[in-house]
């Protein structure tokens, strides 16, 4: 292998046991800072097992750093030879078309190590307690009594910078996992750490390094045969409908992509809109426990906020739906009611893929909304007050954004280094 000399290099780093963690971790030296990054993957330790010993599961991680710097990636380890050629060319052309100011690099590897496919030993669901992942869980649950295979473990991950919202979060995720008889895999991991600085504040490019995070941990606890359940965000419909910028990707076919060896990625959610997501699990005694869809909820004495607009989308929607009450024991369903018409005036007017999707669901719903907003609706003025949003979330807006942020990046990197 010939090593770039500016370029970023992986290298592996010992797999160890610390109890009551394993520990999963490489390292990241990138040119443009002072000393090598160091990332972890720390799992229960009875799940040591599981965790890779190549440098598969850092390959995401290293390459979208690269395209970001428009550096060489250099991969000093073993890896898997299919991983390393989905890395090289289908997942950096996504990548380059989907996201404005991302480069194609060169990318070398020192050495292969195949991976053989078998039975899976376990199915595991990433679950958060919100509403997309609550969904796939209630549907896969519900999947399994038609002979499908059944939901082995929950996997909740815990990103160091967010540690102050996953706290409390987890251990709701465990009362519901308890619920179940599920056994949860509580993963502690600082990949997300490796996008502080480097990229923009680009919605959708926010949304893919979510799903690149996901496939790193997934990856290293890949060793043995193990399929993965993601939940979609937005449905297929909404992404080709929106504009070019998310109808190249499908997020099946990125997960196609990243399903090699001992790991398989399903994507669960992506044919169903928010709006069918909470009708499915607004009669559902788990949901009613346990749904928490909204991150400043620990501040509060609600688990939800009932402001946020992730409060706002599923308020509204329950609420079109006669459902509210359920509820009350999560959402400040009075101080809701309150600032009824407000509230569906703000997700009408968001401009945001869910936003739309609610309210076209709410289009064509005969249910209980406010007058004023059935009016609007009904007449398709909803374009009066949404169009604000919708041209700041245009692609040569995100454009200038992205060139803008990343000006501003290096500004401060340069400041820094000084």
């Amino acid at each position: 292998m010939n090593r770039v000399s500016d370029g970023i290099v992986l290298s592996n780093s010992e797999t160890r046991k610390t109890l009551p963690e394993a520990v999963y971790s490489f390292v990241l030296n990138d040119p443009g800072n002072s000393k090598p990054e160091t990332y972890y993957i720390a799992v229960p330790a009875e799940y040591k097992s599981w965790l890779s010993t190549s440098l598969d599961p850092s390959l995401p991680i290293g390459l979208l750093r690269a395209m970001v710097r428009g550096k060489a990636l250099s991969v000093e380890g073993p890896v898997d030879p299919i991983w390393a050629s989905r890395i090289e060319n289908e997942w950096q052309r996504l990548l380059f078309f989907d996201f404005v100011g991302l480069r194609h690099v060169p990318v070398t590897f020192s050495s292969y190590d195949s991976v053989e496919r078998s039975t899976p030993v376990a199915h595991v669901l990433a679950f958060s307690g919100g509403v997309d992942s609550t969904y796939s869980l209630l549907h896969l649950l519900e999947r399994a009594k038609k002979s499908a295979p059944a939901i082995t473990h929950l996997l909740f991950i815990s990103y160091e910078r967010f540690s102050h919202v996953s706290a409390p979060r987890l251990a709701r995720i465990q009362q519901a996992a308890s619920e179940l008889g599920l056994p949860l895999i509580s993963v502690r991991t600082n990949v997300d750490a490796a996008f502080v600085e480097p990229v923009s504040p680009n919605y959708w490019l926010y949304t893919k390094i979510h799903e690149i995070l996901f496939v790193a941990v997934a990856s290293a606890l890949g060793r043995n045969s193990v399929n993965f359940y993601f939940s979609s965000t937005h449905s297929v419909e909404t992404m080709k409908t929106i504009d070019r910028y998310q109808s190249s990707n499908s997020l099946a076919l990125f997960f196609s992509w990243a399903s090699w060896g001992s790991i398989s990625l399903h994507v669960e959610g992506a044919g169903v809109t928010r709006f069918q997501k909470i009708a499915a699990i607004a009669n559902s005694p788990l949901a009613q426990r346990t749904l928490d869809v909204c991150d400043a909820s620990f501040t509060g004495k609600k688990r939800n906020c009932s402001r946020c607009m992730k409060c706002s989308h599923t308020l509204v929607t329950l609420d079109a739906l006669g459902a509210t009450s359920g509820f009350e024991e999560l959402f400040d369903i009075g101080m809701f009611q309150n600032n009824r018409t407000r509230t569906y005036l703000r997700v009408v007017a968001s401009g945001r893929p869910i936003a739309r999707e609610i309210t076209e669901s709410l289009r064509k719903h005969v249910g209980p909304t406010p007058f004023i907003v059935r009016l609007i609706l009904t007449a398709r003025l909803d374009f009066l007050i949404s169009w604000p949003s919708k041209i700041f979330q245009s692609t040569k807006v995100w454009a200038l954004e992205h060139a803008f942020s990343r000006k501003i990046v290096r500004s401060l990197q340069r400041r820094r280094d000084s």
